[in-house]
């Protein structure tokens, strides 16, 4: 089985499950985390490594600062589908990870879903997140894929990721506008999801991540303040 065909499968019926919830966990944090606890096997007895009656089965935790191999019970599901429902169900339903429900930042979302104990390796979130930015797994974040395009034809599109570039880091605000209230400050090197990008009368892109919106590109001036990591 090919990468591409479990991030499809999983990919299909998370953004489903996100669609027909209000209360949701992204997509791209879903896939993840079934291709880490299965090993990218769709047929894997436990897709989620949800903890439960069924399968007997030997797994690594971590204790007292070492990893040991024990074995726990996992629950079963009869397909991908229920699988996911699953899933949707254990992290939207529970108190602790409340953190990550409806949460647009996959970064934050995944290190919530650590903190609230769904695994004892502490380098959990790190993979999650490695495996969404390398798999390019925020596009299923959102259900039509939009985007922006400048008067240069460069691109700005939804779900993808972009670093900020100037020196001085770039002024996050409430509305694309430039005189609109400043919310905070992203610096140099700061990685940032595009949830939405708007065209401005003078060509300049701005860009809506999850703190607020920021300046892109720069139309008058020809300058590109974010780009596609």
């Amino acid at each position: 089985m090919s990468k591409n065909e479990f991030i499809t499968t999983v990919g299909a019926v998370a953004m489903a499950e996100k669609a027909n919830r209000s209360r949701w966990v992204l997509p791209s944090v879903c896939i993840a985390q079934a291709a880490l606890e299965s090993g990218w096997n769709l047929k894997a007895k436990t897709l989620f490594g949800i903890k439960g009656n069924g399968n007997n089965l030997k797994t690594t935790e971590y204790i007292n600062g070492k990893y040991v191999m024990v074995t726990a019970a996992f629950k079963s599901f009869p397909s991908v589908a229920a699988a996911v429902h699953g899933y949707y169900d254990l992290i939207c339903k529970s108190p602790r990870y409340a953190g990550a429900v409806n949460n647009p930042d996959f970064r934050s979302a995944a290190r919530s879903i650590k903190n609230g104990g769904y695994a004892t390796d502490p380098g959990y979130a790190d993979k999650i997140i490695r495996i969404i930015i390398d798999n390019h797994l925020t596009s299923f974040d959102y259900a039509y894929l939009e985007k922006t395009k400048t008067p240069d034809n460069v691109t700005f599109h939804n779900g993808r990721d972009y670093i900020v570039t100037p020196e001085i880091g770039l002024n996050v605000r409430k509305n694309h506008a430039r005189n609109a209230k400043k919310v905070k400050a992203y610096p140099k090197g700061t990685i940032f999801t595009c949830l939405e990008s708007f065209l401005t009368s003078d060509g300049s892109v701005w860009v809506r991540t999850p703190s607020g919106w920021v300046c892109g590109y720069d139309g008058t001036a020809n300058c590109f303040y974010a780009k596609e990591k």
